[in-house]
Order: structure tokens, then C-alpha cells, then sequence
């Protein structure tokens, strides 16, 4: 008896559905078949677990490793990535190696002022840097995960502004994150309206109606 007959008598006695059944003769007949969410999936995890244990090491063994060991690693961990960015074709593995660079940058800048104190008062700065620079990498690259990456990073910075003015309220609150979402929103639809990556409308429209609902749905 053949694999294919036995797999039709497992679906016709519904030893098996009807979906696992087109998925396993795909695979006795060595069809093609499309990995494409399953290896978006694995390269985003892996990602951010390379990023997590990066900073679990920082976190428990700074004071052993130093900071000059520190900011060299994660120098050289960012430059790699540019440069491997840069020196292939775009593709899924080139996006999540961007993905990785910027958080890698985000990491540094967070690690610098903490440790060193340079900007202070202003620390924000650091993460508008952060966000211009995801920006700039997102447009350069033709990259939506690094787009949401930068609108998230913008946001953050956004809320460090509004805390400034003593305006920490539930009500402040949902006005400061309805008018993120409103600019985002506008943004992207200007920029769409001007031709320039079309395609990214359905992000900001994205990124802005979350924020917009998050906030706005609340009860006060």
C-alpha cells in the first residue's frame, strides 16, 4: 500500500483533517510549499534572543568585562551588521539583520548613558537618535519591521517629552497617545500622497490606529 493511499484512508476514516492531509501528501509528493511565515518567525525570535543575551551579559558581568570591552563588542556587533546590510541584496535575512543592527544601537546609546552620564537631563535624545536612525535604515532598505521598530522608538521618546511638563494624568495621557496616533496617521498619508513609499501607508495606518484605540477606548 502506498503512503498516498494510506494517508487518503487516515483522512476518509478522520484519522487525520483535511488540512493535515494537503500538507503531508505535499510533502510524499515533494511539492513545493511556502516556509515563509515559519522562517520569518524563527529569524524575529532568533533575533531578539540574540539581543536578550546580549543584554543578560552586559547586565550580569559589566563589572568584569568593562566598558571598554562592552562598547567595543557591541561597536563591532553594529558595524557587522551595517556592513553585511549593505554589502548584500535585499532579502528576508538582510531585514532582520537591519533589525538586528538597530537594536543593537538602541543597546549602545542606553548602555553610554548610563554608565556615562553624557546628555543627562537630555537623555531622550538618545532615543530620537535611536529613532531617526531606524527611520533612515527603514527607508534605505525597504524595511516595514525596522518602520514599526522606528514608529515604537519615536512613540517612547514622544512620552518622555510629555512626562516633562508634569502632565502625567489619565487624561494627558490618552490626549498625548490620540495625538501621536493622529501625527502618524497624517504622516503616513502625506508621505503616500507625495509617492514616497506607498507602500508603508499600511503601517503608519497601523502604528496610529493601535494607538489611537489603545488610549482613546480607556475608561478615564
Amino acid at each position: 500500500m502506498s503512503t498516498v493511499v494510506l494517508l487518503q484512508k487516515w483522512r476518509d476514516s478522520g484519522a487525520i483533517s483535511a488540512d493535515q492531509f494537503d500538507t503531508l501528501i505535499a510533502i510524499v509528493r515533494k511539492e513545493r510549499f511556502s516556509v515563509f511565515v515559519e522562517l520569518n518567525v524563527l529569524l524575529y525570535l532568533g533575533v531578539l534572543s540574540l539581543v536578550a543575551g546580549v543584554g543578560w551579559t552586559i547586565n550580569t558581568y559589566f563589572a568584569d568585562l568593562g566598558d571598554a570591552a562592552i562598547l567595543i563588542g557591541l561597536t563591532a556587533l553594529l558595524i557587522s551588521s551595517l556592513y553585511y546590510c549593505f554589502s548584500h541584496k535585499p532579502g528576508m535575512v538582510v531585514d532582520y539583520i537591519l533589525y538586528l543592527a538597530c537594536l543593537t544601537l538602541a543597546a549602545e546609546l542606553a548602555y553610554i548613558e548610563a554608565r556615562f552620564e553624557v546628555l543627562r537631563d537630555h537623555w531622550d535624545y538618545y532615543i530620537l537618535l535611536s529613532a531617526s536612525a531606524s527611520f533612515f535604515f527603514a527607508y534605505r532598505f525597504d524595511n516595514r519591521p525596522v518602520l514599526s521598530l522606528a514608529l515604537s522608538t519615536l512613540a517612547a521618546w514622544f512620552g518622555v517629552k510629555i512626562s516633562r511638563f508634569d502632565l502625567i494624568s489619565s487624561d494627558s495621557l490618552r490626549a498625548a497617545a490620540i495625538g501621536y496616533g493622529l501625527i502618524v496617521s497624517c504622516g503616513g498619508l502625506l508621505l503616500a500622497h507625495h509617492g514616497i513609499k506607498k507602500h508603508y501607508l499600511e503601517t503608519y495606518l497601523h502604528v496610529g490606529a493601535n494607538v489611537l484605540l489603545s488610549r482613546s477606548c480607556q475608561a478615564p
